[in-house]
């Protein structure tokens, strides 16, 4: 698993992981030590629920209050883009200049 993650980092430009229990000690925060071990640094973007009691109701009710409806998950990712865009902008830039030089 470990091998799979770092290969899939190193050709990554945005790293999302999606939980529905907290983020916190969670699979994203296990991929992202992984990759740090590995010196793989990529935009990432945790999205898991609130670490706060969710109350009874259907499970379209309770996704909609942790904000881990569709709409919602999608939104955050869009949040999330205009980042990775400069990103990979700056690194382009700077490939050039070096193939330049």
């Amino acid at each position: 698993m470990k091998g799979l993650i770092v290969n899939l980092g190193r050709d990554a430009k945005l790293l999302v992981s999606l939980e529905e229990n907290t983020i916190h000690g969670g699979f994203g925060s296990g991929v992202l030590e992984i990759l740090s071990k590995n010196r793989i640094c990529i935009p990432t973007l945790q999205i898991g629920g609130p670490d706060r009691f969710i109350p009874q109701g259907s499970p379209e009710e309770q996704l909609n209050e942790a904000e881990l409806n569709v709409e919602q998950i999608y939104g955050r990712v869009l949040e999330k883009l205009p980042e990775v865009v400069k990103k990979i902008r700056k690194k382009r830039t700077m490939d050039q200049k070096k193939r330049a030089s």
